[in-house]
């Protein structure tokens, strides 16, 4: 399932921007490889309930939620959102583009997407996705995962 969506506003989206103040490198299983994931990261909460619309049947919305900044060159390469051996699992990924740049991609398995800012795509976490890297410009990226109990 790959649901695109209008999410977001003009003025959600530069909100969301302007809290990106306290950049971390992105992480994968908990580590720092920036040969998988090369762009930085900021942890924000985020009034959940007013997406909670954009997700098939869920048990709660994980907060807090991810901002992603993807300068050029920067990238977050084949993956999927399914975190092993927990109480609950990431059943669904929503993951709404803030700011496009030219380059920048989501790709989910063999389908890319160029959103426009507010646009974001719903799809089960289980999909192997990237998102491709600015060939200028600054992307940036809202993301967030519908949980379901195991």
């Amino acid at each position: 399932m790959i649901k695109r969506i209008d999410v977001f506003d003009r003025p959600t989206t530069d909100g969301l921007i302007r809290q990106f103040l306290q950049p971390e490198p992105g992480r994968v299983g908990g580590r720092v490889d920036t040969e998988i994931r090369s762009n930085t990261v900021q942890w924000i909460n985020f009034d959940t309930d007013t997406i909670a619309w954009a997700f098939p049947k869920h048990d709660w919305i994980a907060n807090p939620c991810q901002l992603s900044r993807y300068a050029p060159g920067e990238h977050y390469d084949w993956h999927h959102d399914v975190i092993p051996k927990r109480s609950s699992r990431r059943a669904y990924t929503l993951t709404v583009t803030l700011r496009p740049a030219p380059g920048a991609y989501i790709e989910i398995e063999d389908d890319q997407y160029y959103l426009a800012p507010g646009e974001g795509l719903v799809f089960d976490s289980t999909l192997l996705h990237r998102a491709t890297a600015p060939t200028h410009g600054v992307r940036y990226a809202f993301t967030t995962w519908a949980m379901i109990r195991n």
